[in-house]
C-alpha cells in the first residue's frame, strides 16, 4: 500500500504470481539437482511448475512472507523476485552437519587402475589387502566392492594364491633345513621335543611358528611314516 500511495507502483505484470511460481521452480530445480550430486541426501525441491489459480490478496501476502520477498517486487518483477526467493531457499537448506560428500568419478577410475596394478604383482609381501587399498585411496572397502565387485573378488583370489605359494615355499625351505641335520638329532638334549625342532626353524629361517610346525610334521612323516609321526606328535602335545 505504501508503494501505491507513493506512486511507485502504478502497474503490475500480468499474472505476476503465476510467472513467479514458474520461474521459482525453474531456478531452484537445477540447484537442487546440483546439490544432490554431491550429497547423499537430495535437498527439498519443488514439484514441476503447473497452472496455479490466483490466490486471494491476503493469501498472496502470506505467501510472500513465506518466500521472504516484498509483495511489490512480486508485482513489478516476478522473475527477479523468483531469483531472490530461490537464493533464500538455497540458503535455508538444512543439510546435516555430518553429511559426507559423494566420492568423485575420478576416484572410481583411480580405484580401477590401482586394482589392476596390484593384480600384476606376484610377491605376496607387496600385495596390500583391500582394506589397505581403500584406506590409501580415501574410500571404504564397500566403495571398492560396489564399483569393482568382480575385480575385487579376482584380486582377493590372486592375493590368497600368492599367500599359499609363499607358504608352500617356506614349508619346503623349512623341511630342507630340518632334514639337513636337526631331525637326525631328535630326540636329544638339544632337541628333546618337536617344539624345539620348530623353534630351531623359526630362529634359523625366520618363518612363522605355524609354518615351522607344518614342516616338522612333513619331516616326521618322511622319516617315520604317517602312523608313527602322528603318535609322536600326540605324545609331544
Amino acid at each position: 500500500m505504501k508503494q501505491i500511495s507513493a506512486g511507485d507502483l502504478t502497474s503490475a505484470v500480468d499474472d505476476a504470481y503465476g510467472v513467479f511460481i514458474k520461474d521459482f521452480a525453474d531456478y531452484l530445480s537445477p540447484i537442487g539437482l546440483k546439490i544432490s550430486r554431491h550429497t547423499y541426501r537430495a535437498p527439498r525441491r519443488p514439484q514441476n511448475a503447473r497452472e496455479v489459480t490466483r490466490p486471494r490478496f491476503m493469501t498472496l501476502l502470506r505467501r510472500c512472507v513465506a518466500f521472504g520477498i516484498d509483495p511489490s517486487d512480486l508485482f513489478l518483477d516476478p522473475v527477479g523476485a523468483a531469483k531472490s526467493a530461490c537464493l533464500l531457499e538455497f540458503a535455508r537448506l538444512d543439510l546435516p552437519a555430518d553429511i559426507k560428500p559423494r566420492k568423485s568419478v575420478e576416484l572410481v577410475g583411480l580405484a580401477l587402475d590401482r586394482l589392476q596394478s596390484e593384480l600384476s604383482k606376484s610377491d605376496y609381501d607387496q600385495l596390500p589387502s583391500l582394506t589397505e587399498i581403500a584406506h590409501q585411496l580415501g574410500v571404504s572397502k564397500g566403495f571398492l566392492n560396489y564399483h569393482h565387485g568382480d575385480l575385487c573378488a579376482k584380486y582377493a583370489r590372486h592375493r590368497t594364491g600368492c599367500r599359499n605359494k609363499k607358504a608352500g615355499a617356506e614349508i619346503e625351505r623349512s623341511t630342507d633345513f630340518l632334514l639337513s641335520g636337526p631331525i637326525a638329532q631328535y630326540p636329544s638334549g638339544k632337541f628333546p621335543s618337536l617344539d624345539h625342532l620348530a623353534e630351531a626353524a623359526v630362529q634359523e629361517l625366520g618363518v612363522g611358528v605355524r609354518i615351522a610346525r607344518i614342516a616338522v610334521g612333513v619331516v616326521l612323516k618322511k622319516q617315520l611314516g604317517r602312523r608313527e609321526a602322528t603318535r609322536r606328535r600326540k605324545a609331544s602335545v
